[in-house]
């Protein structure tokens, strides 16, 4: 992707890709619709928001909640957040139940993401099989005990194949 500024791109480049965004965003919506139908899950759509949604992560064991934020990650899909139902955290003293969720008591765990401006459909695509891997990663209980591979990736290798980027620690370091 290229550099957005909006001086550099004018109003007419701005209009060109939010209409590519709106345009786009059916795309991504029918990918992750028919992903959550395949794995049992919801698609939460957030009324009066056109440009993002949340996928339910019901099927996805306890345990494996937050590691399936980390595999996308470190697949490069940055964009993505993973909420647990029913966390809490303290920070500064101060308790907060839901933590993460914009309710304290929300009865999903879910994954937020939206069409942002300047997606490509390429990208959709590349997103949908890293989640899949993820997913399917996740969910299967004898392997998602099993240490991920690590291994770099470089701008313009194979998006569809389960390269990460690689941070120079071990798998236990980051993973835990």
């Amino acid at each position: 992707a290229e550099y957005m500024g909006l001086v550099g791109m004018g109003r007419n480049g701005l209009q060109e890709l939010l209409r590519k965004r709106k345009e786009l965003l059916q795309y991504f919506h029918s990918k992750i619709e028919l992903f959550a139908q395949q794995h049992s899950e919801l698609l939460i759509r957030v009324p009066n928001n056109d440009i993002s949604f949340a996928l339910t992560m019901d099927r996805v064991p306890l345990s494996s909640i937050t590691l399936l934020g980390s595999k996308l990650f470190y697949k490069s899909v940055s964009g993505p957040r993973v909420v647990q139902r029913n966390q809490q955290k303290k920070v500064c003293d101060i308790k907060f139940q839901g933590y993460g969720a914009h309710c304290d008591d929300y009865p999903h765990h879910y994954m937020a993401m939206s069409c942002a401006i300047g997606i490509e459909q390429d990208d959709i695509d590349t997103f949908i099989t890293r989640l899949e891997k993820s997913w399917i990663d996740c969910t299967n209980v004898s392997q998602a005990s099993t240490p991920i591979s690590l291994q770099p990736t470089l701008p313009g290798d194979n998006d569809n194949d389960d390269s990460t980027i690689g941070s120079g620690k071990s798998t236990d370091d980051i993973l835990s």
